[in-house]
């Protein structure tokens, strides 16, 4: 019975020590009931003006069908093969990293303020191939860093 207790004794110290090891995260839950958001008029927390719901701009590709309106819809969205912007940014990040300058020199400003891509079919295959692959890093690594360029 006593080496019974002591291996309870001694395996209850494990477990607290392995738990104690094990980094923990905060996770963000969202409100039952949101709060309302206002437009702010001139950035003042005291001057409401109308209330906004959330949504994205209607000049921007909807999101997925049944995504939630909250962080995770936008997650969805913006992994989405409908919103190409997402691996555009990647790849052409990575090219970068590789070459020097992106296929869209302006990477700080990817966009209709930046320039226009240099090869913009290149970027559009290697967009719709890192998607295709599942966002596979790695393997959009190894198709630049092997091709023709």
């Amino acid at each position: 019975m006593r080496v019974a207790h002591a291996d309870l004794q001694r395996l209850e110290t494990e477990k607290t020590r392995l738990e104690k090891s094990i980094p923990t995260v905060m996770v963000m839950e969202e409100m039952e009931k949101p709060r309302d958001t206002f437009v702010l008029g001139r950035g003042d927390y005291r001057n409401h003006l109308e209330k906004v719901t959330p949504a994205l701009p209607a000049w921007l590709p909807p999101l997925p069908n049944g995504a939630p309106l909250n962080r995770f819809g936008l997650a969805q969205w913006l992994v989405s093969p409908s919103h190409p912007l997402t691996a555009r940014v990647a790849v052409n990040r990575y090219w970068q990293m590789y070459f020097g300058t992106g296929l869209v020199k302006t990477t700080e400003d990817f966009g209709s303020q930046g320039e226009a891509p240099s090869h913009l079919e290149l970027l559009d295959w290697l967009a719709t191939e890192f998607v295709r692959t599942g966002w596979d890093i790695r393997a959009m690594q190894r198709l630049i860093v092997t091709s023709a360029a």
